[in-house]
């Protein structure tokens, strides 16, 4: 009896029957649109099947991920969280660790480079030190 309901056609009045007749328009209108740009029918069809997939696959992951958080699997998505942070802390220490290496093949290089940047600091200061006047006696 409930079935009969839903498959009988609409009515041809109310909001339901108004609204469904205006997007079957606008439907209509955007598909004249796009023949007339150059588009064929196969390739509005196959646009229309790829995002309807997109759509399900969408409701398909907030359904699971609600499913999931309903029946108390959080346990599951906090070990995949703290999955997540070790990863990111082992490319923190893989980085440290490369940096570390680097100094150790080019200490000469580097020690010098810091020893040029505290002289350079230096000159700055006293540069800086100099007063106006025994800047124009020079």
């Amino acid at each position: 009896m409930i079935w009969n309901n839903l498959l009988t056609p609409l009515k041809e009045e109310g909001e339901l029957y108004e609204r469904t007749k205006t997007l079957q328009r606008e439907k209509d209108n955007l598909q004249q649109l796009a023949l007339e740009e150059g588009y064929t029918i196969q390739d509005l069809e196959h646009f229309k099947t790829k995002t309807q997939v997109e759509e399900f696959n969408l409701m398909q992951k907030a359904i699971s991920r609600l499913i999931l958080n309903s029946s108390g699997l959080t346990v599951l998505t906090k070990a995949l969280n703290s999955w997540k942070e070790f990863t990111t802390q082992r490319k923190k220490v893989k980085k440290f660790a490369q940096r570390v290496q680097n100094y150790q093949r080019k200490s000469d290089l580097i020690n010098t480079f810091s020893r040029w940047r505290v002289w350079s600091r230096k000159m700055r200061q006293e540069e800086e030190e100099v007063s106006k006047k025994e800047l124009i006696r020079m």
